[in-house]
């Protein structure tokens, strides 16, 4: 009866959604496509310095490597048993994972072998700085860890989930469930809060000068002046 009373808000907005999508245009198809990688799907990906070298994780915590030119798998890392939600190379033959269970690595890709292992939790997204790696967490927390042996050498709680997190020389900036961004420096002191409407800011990228902060939001993409945090456009 409920879903019968229900039913004419739904079919508007069954109808404004037909409306957004039929402007949708189709994507470019890969030109390179691999079955059968990753278990219901990767869940994280990271290229080396070079490009040479990409890593992808998966859903079941599985971890692929690639070579780009031709491009084709070449190995794969074991040590996660749960989504592997962020991947960061650190160096060359350094890189760091962290997953849905709250497991952080640091890997020796020349032996392809975990160097360090430590427990924390669920880990969302991560970043690399001078001073260590910077981790986001489900339950709010921002850490940062020793990039030497992955110590614990700060951390603050948002008192949001934390969604995405990105690292332009000294400055990170940060978007949590709550829909604020905000930026801040290695040693977590709150620098800046960007002007937002609420809307939830995922996978934030810096503009390769700095200048610009993106992010993907549901049906939108959300821009900001990294200089002033005044938002400066969004596309729909």
């Amino acid at each position: 009866m409920k879903l019968i009373k229900n039913r004419p808000l739904f079919s508007v907005l069954f109808a404004v959604l037909l409306s957004a999508c039929s402007n949708m245009m189709p994507a470019q198809g890969p030109q390179h496509s691999f079955e059968q990688v990753h278990t219901f799907g990767a869940t994280a990906l990271a290229f080396s310095a070079d490009g040479k070298t990409l890593v992808s994780g998966g859903y079941q915590g599985e971890i692929a490597l690639w070579q780009t030119h031709p491009p084709e798998p070449v190995g794969n890392l074991a040590g996660h048993y749960d989504s592997v939600r962020a991947i960061e190379y650190l160096a060359p033959d350094r890189l760091a994972s962290g997953d849905d269970e709250g497991r952080i690595i640091l890997w020796d890709m020349a032996g392809r072998k975990p160097l360090i292992e430590i427990k924390s939790s669920a880990v969302t997204s991560m970043g690399v700085t001078a001073e260590g790696i910077m981790t986001g967490h489900r339950d709010g927390w921002l850490r940062t860890w020793r990039l030497s042996d992955l110590k614990l050498a700060g951390e603050i709680n948002l008192q949001s989930g934390i969604l995405s997190l990105a690292v332009h020389g000294s400055t990170i900036a940060v978007s949590t469930h709550s829909g604020r961004v905000e930026f801040y420096n290695p040693q977590l002191e709150l620098l800046r809060q960007l002007q937002a409407d609420g809307s939830a800011a995922h996978d934030l990228r810096f503009s390769p000068d700095g200048t610009a902060l993106a992010a993907g939001s549901w049906f939108r993409m959300l821009l900001w002046d990294v200089k002033s945090g005044e938002r400066q456009s969004i596309s729909t």
